[in-house]
């Protein structure tokens, strides 16, 4: 009987440490997928061609103010969504990639919609741009949770 209780103590031992690194790297991951396909996104709106030189300073403005605010809101609003998803999967015993993969994305996916409703009262091109960029940086998130933590997660 104590060799069980011996058990459960160090599988939980091993949940206390595995959840916080897979959790860490799966924001690794969402990060560099965020940068990568930003980045591909801000190279695409500074080849525009233009010939007016105000034109083109006012381009760069506005998308040095984009991501400066951008990468203020995801480092802030998107820990806490994050957080709560894999609480809730890990107390609830979710082995589902689906709930992981779905869940971070749709989370992030929010981020931007939700900064500007909050910055104008409504929503920019810029967030309707940056939907697909923060869903798939969100699904590599959540997949990568999943693989390295959420597929063994404790059945409740």
């Amino acid at each position: 009987r104590s060799s069980r209780g011996i058990q459960l103590m160090w599988r939980f031992l091993g949940r206390l440490l595995l959840v916080p690194i897979a959790f860490v790297l799966a924001l690794a991951v969402a990060g560099t997928v965020l940068a990568l396909l930003g980045y591909e996104y801000f190279a695409e709106m500074t080849a525009m061609p233009s010939d007016d030189p105000a034109e083109m300073l006012e381009r760069w403005a506005t998308m040095a103010e984009d991501a400066t605010r951008l990468a203020a809101y995801t480092t802030g609003a998107s820990i806490l969504p994050a957080i709560l998803l894999v609480i809730v999967g890990e107390v609830a015993g979710i082995r589902s990639s689906i709930y992981y993969v779905l869940g971070a994305g749709l989370s992030l996916a929010a981020l931007p919609f939700v900064m500007d409703l909050g910055a104008s009262g409504d929503i920019s091109e810029t967030a309707r741009a940056a939907l697909p960029t923060f869903a798939t940086a969100g699904f590599a998130g959540g997949l990568t949770y999943w693989l390295l933590a959420g597929r063994t997660a404790a059945r409740a």
